[in-house]
């Protein structure tokens, strides 16, 4: 037995002691920081930063949405800081500010092609199609 402690009984609690944790993962909790993560969101561009924020404030505590946030942020090494910020901007008017949408639409080129606006569509005009005077 090289350690013990006891079982947190709040639900979602951790209760995991640094000292407890291989030297690795100790430095992990001090090389990120939530400003350094703000920070490389935010030098991409202010939609990137947006994403990060929100996966950030949605958990109890910030470093809970560490890897999905550098997960986000290292797809801009793939796929280009513009490409990664035009998405972050789609994921944010859909409402979906998470990892798997924002991976999809960069990996199916699809970045850019969310319609802001529903109501642009054009209003179409054809003796099949009736008015509102058609319908009570």
């Amino acid at each position: 037995l090289v350690a013990q402690h006891p079982t947190s009984s709040v639900v979602g609690k951790k209760s995991t002691i640094d000292e407890h944790m291989p030297e690795a993962h100790q430095y992990q909790n001090y090389k990120w920081t939530p400003e350094r993560i703000m920070s490389w969101g935010n030098a991409i561009g202010a939609s990137t930063e947006n994403v990060v924020q929100q996966l950030m404030l949605k958990q109890k505590h910030p470093a809970q949405a560490f890897n999905s946030c550098l997960g986000i942020l290292n797809l801009s090494r793939r796929y280009g800081d513009a490409r990664l910020e035009q998405a972050c901007q789609d994921a944010l008017m859909a409402e979906k500010p998470y990892y798997g949408f924002i991976k999809n639409l960069l990996e199916h080129h699809r970045e850019g092609k969310l319609v802001s606006d529903p109501t642009t569509t054009p209003n179409i005009q054809h003796r099949n199609v009736r008015g509102p005077d058609s319908y009570h």
